[in-house]
């Protein structure tokens, strides 16, 4: 049975796409503190692996953003 995601939580992923425009310094302590605190919530699984991709697809759009 697939649960459904609550209505009054903000998914994170959502912060991360939004983070995504600011300087790479606070991109990455952002991602950094997003990773800290990512775990897996009994009452809404996917979201884990929502938040791990949208964290994911960030640091890659700062890898190639990013000049050696």
């Amino acid at each position: 049975m697939r649960m459904r995601a609550h209505p009054h939580i903000k998914p994170f992923y959502k912060e991360v796409r939004h983070c995504a425009s600011l300087r790479h310094s606070n991109n990455l302590n952002d991602l950094a503190n997003a990773v800290q605190r990512l775990t897996i919530d009994r009452r809404d699984p996917e979201k884990f692996h929502m938040d791990k991709s949208e964290i994911v697809a960030a640091l890659r759009r700062m890898a190639r953003t990013t000049k050696p």
